[in-house]
């Protein structure tokens, strides 16, 4: 569809539905086969009901409650739960280093068993093995080249997307600690070089927001296959299939010469079902014959947002037969979340009103400065300033690089409030649609980057 958003990090959802809306009404006009030659009247009234249908609801917003807190990163690393080569993440992503863990990704940390993540969607499933990962990867120091990880998707989308989630925690949160990152799957080319792979991976848009626009893929992000048979990557990001590839082609089969396998990761578990968990249990069994991994010694993880938390003797059991390793007692074995109310709601404090007007200014002007760019995280150092121009004195926020909470903090008008959240991630999205009776209505989100939770949603009709 030419006319839909190209990116989905910058979608309108009203103007994704009118569009959606209109290409299904066209969609169904033109398979009703209606000649309004032969039926005038018969086309006639079959384009008038198709023209008057909604066929797309909404948008709706949603808020969720937060999950439950365990320790920030910065408080594991000052208590020796988590290594020392944690400790750049305070300058490179000082957000994230002070924010406080889900207590299911803390849960994970420091686990000697293996374990089941069955939290739900966006809950953070991937830094509840990815945390505990790196770290140990981390505490053995440097190493030669070999396969110490291996993260199994069960599709192309969901390996290409963790790559680039794995290479931002390691290259830029990090600060690049000499881990070693790939992917092996069928949208590596055999015959694709690193040029050629680094031109398409920092033309996306998830790179672009993670490193900038003019910065180089870091050469410990291993691309093409010729990389990577070489110099194996300590960790790899692959599928079931490639995996097999992996095993039987003699020239693939390099890949894991001098590997050192500590941890099997699969994703979206709840996909291995039937014949193709045989054949993935049948394929982990291999892995660990070639390899001559002895029993009880690889660390294996599986995660899913499909999994019900209250079967978890099944669900070890499950896990042991897929795996071929022990689960342990299904209490133990499985981590699961509960929700709670948001920190920040927590704080009995007076919130600032703003009248319809007042908003629908406001959020005029914030949708004209992400037009022009000017929301953009290299232009941070200016985003209160240009806050400042287009509010008019609305709503004027003192000085400092952070707005998302200087905006909350004013809202809020809460002392508290600007200590806790002065160093979170924040984004703002503002969406417009008129009612069936044409009266207009606004919507204001202000959207917490790691969670991914409204943290606020204000309506105006």
């Amino acid at each position: 569809m030419k006319d839909l958003p190209e990116h989905n990090d910058d979608l309108d959802p009203v103007a994704f539905k009118r569009t959606l809306a209109t290409r299904l009404r066209d969609f169904t006009l033109s398979a009703a086969s209606i000649s309004p030659v032969h039926a005038p009247s018969l086309a006639s009234a079959v384009e008038t009901l198709i023209s008057r249908h909604p066929f797309v609801s909404g948008p709706y917003v949603e808020s969720l409650p937060d999950f439950e807190k365990g320790e920030s990163i910065a408080e594991l690393v000052a208590s020796g739960v988590l290594c020392e080569a944690w400790k750049p993440m305070g300058e490179k992503a000082p957000a994230l280093f002070e924010r406080k863990l889900h207590l299911h990704q803390r849960a994970a940390i420091g686990r000697d068993e293996n374990y089941l993540v069955a939290t739900g969607t966006g809950s953070g499933k991937t830094e509840a093995f990815l945390f505990p990962l790196i770290d140990a990867l981390l505490r053995s120091g440097p190493s030669k080249p070999g396969v110490k990880a291996i993260l199994v998707y069960p599709l192309n989308a969901l390996a290409t997307d963790q790559m680039h989630r794995i290479s931002k925690l390691l290259f830029k949160e990090l600060g690049n600690p000499g881990l070693t990152l790939g992917r092996f799957t069928g949208q590596t080319s055999a015959r694709a070089g690193r040029a050629e792979i680094e031109r398409e991976i920092s033309e996306a848009p998830s790179f672009q927001s993670a490193f900038g626009y003019d910065e180089k893929v870091p050469k410990n992000w291993l691309l093409s296959r010729k990389e990577m048979l070489e110099n194996p990557p300590d960790i790899l990001i692959t599928n079931y299939a490639m995996l097999e590839h992996i095993l039987l082609l003699p020239k693939n089969r390099a890949l894991l010469k001098g590997a050192d396998l500590q941890w099997i990761v699969l994703d979206e578990l709840h996909t291995y079902t039937g014949a193709q968990a045989i054949e993935v249990a049948f394929l982990l069994r291999k892995l660990k014959a070639a390899l001559e991994i002895p029993s009880n010694t690889l660390k294996c993880v599986g995660t899913s947002a499909s999994l019900d938390p209250s079967r978890k003797d099944e669900l070890a059991r499950f896990a042991e037969d897929l795996f071929g390793e022990p689960f342990g007692g299904g209490s133990e074995a499985i981590i699961t979340s509960k929700r709670e109310l948001h920190p920040t709601l927590k704080i009995d404090k007076p919130i600032r009103s703003l009248t319809a007007e007042q908003w629908i200014k406001l959020g005029e002007g914030l949708a004209e400065l992400k037009r022009d760019g000017a929301l953009h995280p290299d232009e941070a150092k200016n985003h209160v300033d240009d806050w400042n121009v287009i509010s008019g004195g609305i709503l004027d926020l003192a000085d400092g690089s952070h707005l998302g909470s200087r905006l909350r903090c004013d809202l809020t008008a809460s002392r508290c409030t600007q200590r806790r959240l002065a160093m979170s991630p924040w984004s703002l999205d503002f969406v417009s649609d008129s009612l069936s009776c044409g009266r207009l209505f606004r919507i204001l989100n202000v959207i917490d980057d790691f969670s991914r939770e409204c943290l606020a949603a204000v309506v105006d009709t």
